[in-house]
């Protein structure tokens, strides 16, 4: 009988422990009944964490990536003991440090048959399989939702459309979310918006967009026209 993971993103569950701890203590109790409470909620077997590392490929595509002013006061206040609470995660024997990519990339990585990625990021609804979210009701969501192929693409579409601006993403020019919904209902695709805006230089600005976004799914996969056609 195969083990179904709980393909947990360490990087949420830090953060989600953080900011209700007084002290280290509270976080590494916080963190574990969290932990032992998400594999518990997707009715799996055993949990691997994935933390983001100190490098990202995306960075020296975009040196602004990611880098907003809500997110720049949130590292500023992060507790002193931050630090120590990261290597307490890192230091579990289910965690695996993301080398020079995502945490969110090792999610999409692992995903293979029943596992299940349990994270509240949107990001990763690009990538097929089981899903659980903590704060579903928030997002109107199932507690464990299943993506097919054909609605990760569709997601990884609508991003490339409208971008991301929390992570300094531009996606297309004035396109938004709900002009974004639109041009996907009427058929159009990334490729063909992108050409019409972009002209001669659209696979250029596909490329930087579709290089921040797209998650990989196995070792050193990197993200090219070819590659996308066959998503």
């Amino acid at each position: 009988m195969s083990i179904r993971r709980a393909l947990i993103d360490g990087d949420v569950l830090v953060h989600w422990t953080l900011w209700n701890a007084t002290n280290l203590q509270e976080l590494k109790d916080s963190f574990q009944f969290n932990r032992d409470n998400w594999v518990g909620h997707s009715m799996s077997d055993e949990p691997q964490i994935a933390l983001g590392g100190p490098t990202n490929f995306r960075d020296e595509l975009h040196p602004s990536y990611k880098k907003v002013p809500s997110r720049e006061k949130g590292r500023k206040d992060r507790p002193h003991w931050y630090g120590d609470a990261i290597e307490f995660a890192r230091s579990l024997p289910e965690s695996k440090v993301a080398e020079g990519q995502e945490a969110d990339d090792l999610l999409a990585i692992w995903q293979d048959g029943d596992d299940i990625i349990v994270s509240v990021d949107k990001d990763l609804r690009q990538v097929p399989g089981l899903h659980f979210c903590p704060r579903s009701s928030n997002l109107g969501l199932r507690d464990t939702f299943d993506v097919s192929p054909e609605e990760a693409k569709y997601n990884l579409d609508y991003q490339l459309l409208v971008g991301d601006p929390m992570d300094v993403i531009p996606g297309l020019p004035r396109v938004g979310p709900k002009t974004g919904v639109k041009l996907l209902a009427a058929g159009k695709t990334p490729i063909e918006m992108y050409k019409e805006v972009y002209g001669d230089d659209w696979e250029e600005q596909f490329l930087f967009n579709g290089r921040l976004l797209f998650l990989r799914r196995f070792n050193g996969d990197d993200f090219s026209v070819e590659r996308y056609q066959q998503l």
